[in-house]
């Protein structure tokens, strides 16, 4: 039964990223995942094998580096999978999750997703707090000058006003904070389209350096190199 489950998820995953490259959009692997995994009417995430979620942690989300007592803002959070996923390896996390549409983001979904990942994880509760924060446009309305990271995974090309938005981000960063910015990179600027604007690599690094900050590294490419997180610090 679990054999059949991954091959539905991968044929499932590998259609949606071929109607990607055909639309010239991208989707979140979260919002790939949970559209997956979720009911119509609800949030609820069914993702139950505990080694898989393990190898989505060692293949990009370990690179984040968080520590213990880290205070994390992820912007786009769609449904929570990738903070609750987090705090399923690492303890004492405090995450401030923001999104335009909160749906997801309810009380009652924050601790069913609680108990699903304690559950799977089967070594006691999630040690650790989410935050839910909505934001709009041109702010995150997020707290200024408290977050160890910020992190945007498919995100950024979704901004309209990337200027104001970086500078929201600079803001509420400590000053030694990190900003980790995963992004589909293409090899020609493309047009904005309602999925967004997608960029080259050296536009995207570019732009983001022209708002004070500066790349340090870049931590996870995907096989195909196309996803990438990079590594941004204050200048």
């Amino acid at each position: 039964m679990k054999k059949l489950i991954h091959k539905s998820i991968s044929l499932f995953m590998m259609i949606s990223f071929l109607l990607i490259l055909l639309n010239g959009c991208t989707i979140s692997p979260n919002r790939i995942i949970a559209s997956f995994f979720e009911k119509e009417d609800t949030c609820d995430i069914y993702i139950s094998d505990y080694k898989l979620l393990e190898k989505i942690y060692q293949k990009e989300y370990k690179n984040y580096e968080f520590q213990p007592g880290e205070v994390i803002a992820e912007i786009g959070a769609a449904n929570l999978f990738f903070s609750l996923s987090n705090m399923c390896f690492k303890d004492s996390l405090t995450f401030y999750v923001q999104d335009l549409n909160i749906r997801c983001l309810s009380e009652e979904n924050i601790q069913k997703g609680k108990e699903h990942f304690t559950k799977l994880r089967a070594e006691g509760p999630l040690k650790g707090n989410i935050y839910v924060v909505q934001g709009d446009t041109n702010h995150s309305n997020l707290p200024k000058n408290t977050f160890d990271k910020v992190v945007l995974r498919l995100v950024y090309h979704e901004f309209k006003n990337p200027e104001q938005n970086l500078k929201d981000i600079y803001e509420i960063l400590k000053p030694d904070g990190i900003l980790y910015i995963g992004e589909n990179v293409q090899k020609k600027q493309n047009k904005m389209k309602k999925c967004g604007l997608h960029r080259t690599q050296e536009n995207l690094i570019q732009e983001i350096e022209n708002e004070g900050f500066k790349l340090e590294k870049i931590v996870y490419k995907s096989k195909n190199e196309n996803y990438k997180v990079f590594k941004f610090v204050k200048k």
